[in-house]
């Protein structure tokens, strides 16, 4: 199930914003940072995608349908928020660009906005078929804290001319997305739970819910 996404009426090309990780659990940060494209992307709705089987990291530690639920639970109430469990429908690995050529054949005249925190954005080279993927998106890197010196401009800019129209197609460059610091791990919200000590208020009141109904977590 996927949280539906009303998306009001408009001119011109939809917007859509993606965002995946493993969710594991989601925390406040993740809200923060969807919150933040949604705004600041100026997205019709952005597709939130748990990763199924990654090909570049190690699995999750929680089965896919505990962590897309959890995501639905993180996103609810929030009406451009699609949480997408594609990944999962694919066998074998499953990387980044696939979900986005699903999209882009879906929706063949959106203007699609990958999200990504900034350590990623360092690492996109290294990513499954990258140059593809920078192709068919507009990169968006999250930064932490108050905008640096013209940041503010390109934190609200729709897209950019390209710079090198071989490596990404819709802009080459990158739009930066602003928020407040949350420095959240899902890693530590793990062992925080594992270990008995606090990590409630880091995650959205459903999410800690289902964690507690179903037990996750409580071991290393």
């Amino acid at each position: 199930m996927s949280t539906a996404a009303r998306t009001p009426p408009r001119a011109g090309a939809l917007r859509i914003g993606v965002f995946g990780g493993a969710f594991d659990p989601p925390h406040n940060a993740h809200v923060a940072v969807i919150k933040a494209a949604l705004a600041q992307l100026n997205l019709d709705r952005i597709h939130v995608f748990p990763t199924g089987r990654p090909g570049h990291r190690l699995q999750p530690v929680t089965d896919f349908e505990h962590r897309a639920r959890m995501a639905e639970l993180a996103f609810a109430g929030m009406d451009r928020v699609v949480v997408d469990q594609s990944e999962m429908q694919r066998s074998g690995p499953s990387y980044t660009v696939d979900s986005v050529d699903v999209l882009r054949k879906k929706y063949p005249a959106a203007k699609l906005f990958l999200v990504v925190g900034g350590d990623q954005a360092k690492q996109i080279r290294r990513w499954h078929r990258w140059q593809d993927l920078l192709r068919l998106v507009t990169l968006c890197v999250v930064q932490r804290g108050a905008p640096s010196r013209g940041g503010a401009e390109l934190a609200g800019a729709a897209s950019a001319a390209p710079l090198n129209d071989k490596e990404q197609g819709p802009s080459s460059q990158p739009i930066e997305i602003y928020m407040s610091s949350l420095r959240l791990s899902s890693t530590d919200i793990r062992r925080r739970i594992a270990a008995g000590r606090d990590w409630a208020t880091m995650v959205p009141v459903g999410v800690a819910r289902y964690i507690d109904d179903q037990q996750l977590y409580r071991t290393t």
